[in-house]
């Protein structure tokens, strides 16, 4: 996803002798200046509100000189002022203008060298398209939306392409394949949505996980003379290792940097380790005046971005091209739809010099960026609050599309899986109990992007109306006596679906508060009927969530689920359902352990067992165990790892988990199966948020790698079991 600017020339198409301008020089050439650019931005200066896009931008109406993307609180819209310098600042600018200084920037619209992301506004007459991701996994797979259908990508390798639907979506695309005239499916490498009123970040289509519109310079801002937020900044390479600082991380595979918020993922390193080089997400900043840019002997558009570059800053979001650079908006945008080329129109004014048929403006002269330019500490991320959902006709308002929030957790506070571990009584041989869980290694990885795939063992949940169709409840398990879900009739909502895995799990909600969990469940047929499933229970979903019957220790489904929106929000408020490769057996454990003829032996609160180790792990813990990390959270800030991972050790820290299920390859938390979104046609959250938390993607997959950074012998405990 690389960035490339344009031709290198020297100059800057204004010499000294030209300044200052006699008065009646000046108001000539403004007058010119007027006319040009009043022609070029009519579409954009109408008040042509009527188009239907978001705003009223659409086809013939683009955002004015004074509009900026993003929310007040985006990195990108924060002014400069204040931040403190990076301590190493000197050295990362002289290695990040070792390229030399910034390079020329061209208006390539249409053209092979366009390495620029044209935006297109639509309206909701505009043909519908299937989006489609030739990479297997997008957290935008399967949606449809509308795009103008002159729409085009930019001419360069990178074919980028942005489309903001009306209902304020802003879809980012690398990689642009195929786009049929009149509809179809779109065709793309990687691609996602964020919020155009959200804080810019979590994006597909640049490497730093930035949205496409963030920093790019627009004709009308150029045209108004001012720019009020931070530039896209390109370095041909990023640095290395940690030696950064602030939070920085290192990417993960060979050839990689390191990147610091607000990149949320790395860039390349040129195969080379240089810990000078700034990583992916630095913040540079021009320490000049006001008064110091007015005094330069150069043209008024270069002023304008020196200004912005001194207020705000810029964000390293890309590698590649010759050095140090900036971003234009992609003139493509307007062209393609038949208006004229704002950008070549302001040039034209200026007096911007062509270079084989095309404008440069050419930044680098008359500034001496070595002195100059700084390298900031990274701000504050950004919290965005989140929108209260719409309110379904289900439990708790949910249903219909509807899902829980980040801050909702399911069950009473009374449950066991929401009472913190503060307290609780350490286990007499919990480190021998502790030392057995481990013994297949320290906690499994956790993936994204598996939702209705064979490789989903969670548990997807939907939440039913009171319109739904209904259904009778048919167990078909032999030899396990009567389930006592037989002959229940329920509502399911349509596109309900178990899970991929040969667990096929599948729990629906009822609108009474009743939560039905099914093992081995069948994909339900249009219009109600008969409901097959192997066996199943059912907990009350604002009661303890116990004794329900399509897990090994009969927790409810929703038990213990690491939530993609709870993960999101940086905060899961309850304990964690827990899996072992096996559990105990006979009764060592003590604390009311109850043995089994079947299989593992069990503790409150689970109400069965799973499957038993053999005589080579005597001191496995029982199904039910409550392991916890005796970790304060003093020491898991401290903790050179992810955000992402400190949210999950902070839940372990407070709550702790329970084991609720035997298989895989050891010991393993679970989280909730994004079936529960994908089958409604909404977006995969748990893609959505690994992608812009930056974990790597392997084999089709993003990988959560859990075990790692932890001294997981050394603080984790078993607890003895809570009161009942």
């Amino acid at each position: 996803m690389t960035t490339v600017v344009g031709h290198n020339g020297g100059g800057d198409g204004h010499t000294a002798a030209q300044r200052p301008l006699r008065p009646s020089r000046r108001v000539a050439r403004v007058l010119r200046l007027l006319c040009a650019t009043s022609l070029a931005l009519l579409p954009i200066a109408s008040a042509a509100r009527a188009d239907d896009g978001w705003k009223g931008f659409g086809h013939t109406s683009w955002p004015g000189a004074s509009w900026r993307p993003y929310s007040a609180s985006s990195p990108f819209n924060e002014a400069a002022t204040g931040a403190p310098v990076h301590p190493r600042s000197a050295v990362m600018v002289h290695e990040a203008l070792q390229w030399g200084t910034p390079a020329n920037l061209t208006d390539a619209a249409g053209a092979t060298n366009d390495w620029a992301r044209p935006t297109y506004y639509a309206e909701p007459s505009d043909p519908q398209f299937t989006l489609k991701s030739t990479s297997g996994v997008s957290p935008v797979n399967g949606l449809r939306i509308p795009i103008p259908d002159q729409a085009r990508p930019a001419g360069g390798g990178d074919a980028h392409m942005t489309v903001v639907t009306p209902d304020g979506w802003e879809y980012d695309f690398w990689g642009v394949v195929s786009k049929p005239a009149g509809g179809g499916t779109l065709t793309f490498a990687h691609g996602s949505r964020i919020p155009i009123e959200g804080n810019g970040l979590g994006g597909e289509g640049t490497q730093a996980r930035f949205g496409n519109l963030a920093g790019a310079i627009r004709a009308q801002e150029l045209a108004g003379g001012n720019i009020r937020h931070a530039l896209y900044i390109v370095l041909k390479c990023t640095g290395t290792g940690t030696s950064f600082g602030f939070g920085v991380h290192q990417g993960s595979g060979a050839g990689v940097g390191s990147y610091v918020y607000p990149a949320a993922a790395a860039g390349s390193n040129c195969a080379s380790e240089n810990p000078n080089l700034p990583p992916l997400g630095a913040r540079f900043k021009l320490a000049m005046t006001a008064t110091e840019i007015d005094a330069l002997s150069v043209p008024p558009w270069k002023k304008t971005i020196l200004h912005a570059l001194a207020r705000y800053g810029g964000y390293v979001g890309g590698t590649g091209g010759g050095g140090f650079g900036f971003l234009l908006e992609d003139s493509t945008m307007y062209t393609a739809l038949g208006a004229p080329d704002p950008l070549a129109a302001f040039a034209k004014a200026e007096g911007v010099p062509k270079y084989n048929g095309q404008y440069v403006f050419k930044v680098a002269s008359g500034v001496d960026w070595e002195r100059a330019l700084r390298v900031l500490t990274p701000p504050e991320p950004a919290w965005e609050p989140p929108s209260p959902p719409e309110r379904g006709a289900g439990w708790g308002g949910f249903g219909g599309g509807v899902l829980p929030p980040g801050s909702w957790r399911p069950y009473a506070s009374t449950s066991p899986f929401n009472t913190l571990a503060r307290g609780m009584t350490v286990h007499p041989e919990s480190a021998a109990l502790a030392k057995e869980a481990l013994s297949f290694g320290p906690p499994a990885e956790l993936t994204a992007g598996n939702a209705e795939t064979t490789s989903d063992w969670g548990h997807p949940t939907f939440w039913a109306q009171p319109g739904d169709a209904l259904y009778t409840l048919d167990a078909t398990k032999l030899g396990w006596g009567t389930n006592p879900l037989e002959g229940m009739q329920i509502r399911i909502p349509e596109g309900a679906r178990p899970a991929g895995g040969g667990d096929a799990h599948m729990t629906v909600v009822e609108p009474d508060g009743w939560e039905y969990d099914f093992w081995r469940a069948t994909k339900p047929r249009l219009g109600g009927g008969l409901y097959k499933f192997a066996w199943g229970g059912r907990t009350r979903i604002d009661g303890d969530g116990l004794s329900s019957g399509a897990t090994a220790a009969d927790f409810g489904s929703l038990a213990g689920m690491i939530r993609a929106p709870e993960w999101a929000a940086g905060s899961i408020n309850h304990a964690l359902f827990l899996t072992l490769r096996c559990a105990g057996s006979g009764l060592g454990f003590g604390y009311g352990e109850t043995a089994t003829s079947y299989g593992s032996s069990y503790v409150y609160p689970a109400t069965h067992g799973g499957g038993a180790c053999g005589s080579d792990h005597p001191n496995m813990p029982p199904l039910g165990a409550h392991l916890v990390l005796e970790m304060t959270d003093a020491q898991i800030a401290a903790l050179a790892v992810p955000q992402w991972k400190k949210t999950v050790l902070t839940a372990l820290a407070h709550y702790g988990g329970y084991v609720g299920d035997t298989g895989g390859p050891g010991f393993g938390l679970m989280a909730e199966s994004s079936t529960s979104y994908t089958a409604l046609g909404l977006p995969d959250p748990l893609v959505e948020f690994a992608s812009r938390s930056g974990v790597p993607f392997v084999s089709g997959h993003y990988v959560f790698d859990i075990g790692s950074g932890v001294n997981w012998a050394q603080y984790l405990r078993v607890l003895t079991p809570p009161s009942h």
